[in-house]
């Protein structure tokens, strides 16, 4: 049972690391271009076009 949990917990760890890398190359993008429409929304639109991406792959 404890091989088990550990087992997930480290897939649990695996996917936040990707998670880090993914939220930190968003955040670099969103740091090196120049403000678009887009800033000026009521919700970011790059969370909101990776949500969409999100939900068409997932």
């Amino acid at each position: 049972m404890l091989t088990d949990h550990l087992d997930h917990v480290r897939a649990q760890i695996a996917e936040l690391v990707t998670l880090e890398a993914h939220l930190e190359k968003l955040l670099n993008h969103a740091a090196q271009d120049r403000p678009t429409e887009h800033d000026n929304a009521a919700a970011c639109w790059i969370l909101e076009a990776d949500f969409a991406e999100g939900a068409a792959t997932g």
